[in-house]
Order: C-alpha cells, then sequence, then structure tokens
C-alpha cells in the first residue's frame, strides 16, 4: 500500500466528500423532476450527465 500523511488523506477524503455532495445534489434534482416512464437506469443516467456538466462547468441545475 501507499503510506499517506494525515493531510493527504484529508485533503483526498475532501475532494470525494464534495464529489459524493454533487452526486447527492444532481439525485435530489433528477428525483424532483420525477419524469414519468423512466426506469432506474434512465435516472441514473440523467443523475451522471448532471454531475458531467456540473463538475466541468461552475453551472448546473443542481
Amino acid at each position: 500500500g501507499i503510506d499517506r500523511s494525515e493531510r493527504s488523506l484529508r485533503s483526498r477524503w475532501s475532494t470525494i466528500n464534495s464529489d459524493c455532495q454533487r452526486w447527492a445534489a444532481c439525485q435530489k434534482a433528477v428525483d424532483k423532476l420525477n419524469p414519468s416512464g423512466t426506469n432506474e437506469d434512465d435516472r441514473v443516467s440523467g443523475i451522471s450527465y448532471m454531475f458531467i456538466i456540473h463538475v466541468h462547468h461552475t453551472c448546473c441545475w443542481c
């Protein structure tokens, strides 16, 4: 394994936590839309799309 310092771990956790919060916000936005006729795969695709847009742009729906 790789030995990491406490600072390194905190920094990595900060990145992971931030991404998880963005994903949750996108999921909430898609759930709020409640698009009829969609299944779980469709909603995950929508969440993924919103997440990618959010990561690469400063403006997003979520």
